[in-house]
């Protein structure tokens, strides 16, 4: 396993202002952020490793959009929709390049003037940048931002919990082209622990699976193409993150009722087996060519309702995203300028943090979801099974049958590997590994374990090499899952009696307050 780096306080929390009683300065990046000594204003210092992977996508789509627009382009008009203290704001104005108009918009009037101070104190005045505090609900922003035929070309939604009171908002305002960046902080929402307020606020549910944090980004995504789809409109994900306690992802938005329709391709139903673990991806929708043309039609439903390898009873989840989660091109621009950042972009602290993460999602396999190590031996009730041999059997399966299978680590976890090759190659490699390393006594005769040991596979376990030479380099081996400062976790909202809450809505306490009663 590669060694574990310390993990470096990028934040500096408690240095008092000169002639600014009440406020104390927080550095980070290029910039300085005021924070009232009175917490009435939402800052989570944890979050440092989301606004540097902000900084870095904005950078790349400037590029990006400048090719796109040609002798059109102007600039970018971003909006962050909350603000807060406006400290991801500032950065973007001091740190990425060709920003035109830069909204920093919040509900609470009490944050909005900590953004204009803050807009003082950065001296924004200076840059060729024009900045805008804006006081506004952000659902009303971004609807009249519509109106008005404003062109925004950046939005970016970080809230408390869940971004679904602000998607269909987002996507309306959102130019052709256009980039979202958006964050989900209730994990344990999507990762399957509250099906029923899943679906109240994504419009899917959720199961409690080993592949819970991929199958996150998942629904997150579905629910975006899916209000996307209701503005003629369509997603392509370019970077989908899931990392400490929330997703985030930035996707690009384009215009087309023609192209939309494909959208239902890119959804899909999860067959999970309550025994064994496997999972079997059920499309809404299968493609048919005619004369050129593509049209969809309903898929025909495969499961049974129970396991083809333990026969225990399957559990659904859904709608998710089964398409791809990242665009290649777009991980590998953020790659080549991480690469410079040691001279280039000094200020990004968490920037080995984030190249490890760039490299292992550009050599992840596109297949959705992903098998942990611990969970398959559990199922088998046998002895652990290390990760090179479990590799060595899949291709030694895959050269018996003439095939080849991708495997590559994932992101979302430390005993995550994404496998291209069919659950069924898996459990023979399991049943090879069983021969020697048995399945222990206390397995009883209606486990998975029996069941799976027992049947047959595409290959038989006699002729499957454990031995099998692995080639340098088939893992990523970036150090990611780095120890947890003593100030990790989501946050918590203003204190009640500092102010209005910093969220949008009059009833965001109320809804955070539900939330943590459901954990």
């Amino acid at each position: 396993m590669p060694k574990r780096r310390e993990k470096v306080r990028t934040t500096v929390v408690g240095e008092k202002v000169e002639g600014l009683d009440g406020f104390r300065v927080i550095t980070e990046g290029k910039a300085h952020s005021l924070f009232p000594d009175v917490e009435s204003v939402f800052y989570n210092p944890v979050q440092v490793f989301n606004r540097d992977f902000s900084v870095l996508n904005l950078m790349v789509f400037a590029k990006e959009r400048a090719e796109q627009l040609g002798e059109k382009y102007t600039g970018l008009n971003v909006l962050e929709a909350l603000s807060a203290t406006g400290l991801r704001s500032m950065r973007y104005a001091l740190e990425c390049p060709d920003i035109k108009t830069l909204t920093v918009n919040d509900y609470d009037p009490g944050a909005v003037e900590v953004i204009k101070k803050n807009i003082e104190y950065n001296k924004l005045a200076d840059l060729d940048v024009d900045v805008r505090p804006s006081c506004a609900d952000a659902v009303a922003y971004m609807h009249a931002a519509k109106a008005r035929n404003e062109v925004l070309d950046i939005i970016d939604c970080d809230p408390f919990g869940a971004p679904t009171p602000f998607v269909d908002s987002m996507l309306a305002a959102i130019d052709h082209g256009g980039m979202l960046l958006v964050t989900c902080t209730d994990l344990g929402v999507l990762a399957g622990n509250h099906p029923g307020t899943c679906f109240a606020k994504y419009g899917a549910v959720a199961c409690k699976t080993p592949a819970c944090h991929e199958m996150a980004l998942r629904i997150c995504l579905a629910s975006l193409a899916t209000a996307a789809a209701r503005y003629k409109k369509y997603i392509v994900p370019m970077v989908s993150v899931s990392v400490d306690f929330y997703v985030r992802v930035v996707v690009r938005v384009y215009s087309s009722a023609a192209k939309v329709k494909g959208t239902v391709g890119s959804l899909g139903m999860i067959h999970h087996c309550s025994g064994c673990k496997s999972w079997q991806v059920q499309p809404l929708a299968c493609p048919k060519e005619k004369n050129g043309s593509t049209s969809w039609h309903a898929s025909t439903l495969t499961p049974t309702g129970r396991c083809p390898h333990c026969s225990h009873p399957l559990m659904l989840s859904g709608p998710a995203w089964i398409g791809a989660l990242h665009d290649k091109t777009h991980l590998a621009k953020l790659e080549a300028l991480l690469a410079t950042a040691p001279t280039e972009l000094p200020h990004l602290k968490t920037a080995p943090q984030l190249l490890g993460y760039v490299r292992v999602m550009a050599a992840e396999v596109e297949a959705p979801l992903y098998h942990c190590v611990d969970t398959l031996v559990a199922v088998m009730h046998c002895p652990s099974i290390p990760r090179n041999t479990l590799i060595a059997g899949l291709l030694s399966h895959a050269e018996k049958l003439g095939k080849t299978y991708a495997v590559s680590r994932t992101h979302a976890s430390a005993r995550g590997l994404k496998i291209d090759a069919p659950a069924e190659a898996v459990w023979d490699v399991l049943r090879a590994w069983v021969r020697e390393n048995p399945v222990s006594k206390k397995a009883g005769p209606n486990t998975p374990a029996r069941a799976i040991a027992a049947g047959t596979g595409l290959v038989a376990p006699e002729d499957i090499d454990l031995t099998h030479a692995v080639p340098d380099g088939t893992l990523c081996t970036e150090a990611l899952f780095l120890p947890k400062p003593d100030y990790w976790g989501p946050g918590s909202l203003p204190k009640r009696g500092a102010g209005k809450t910093k969220r949008e809505s009059p009833q965001a306490g109320k809804k955070a307050k539900s939330e943590e009663d459901e954990e």
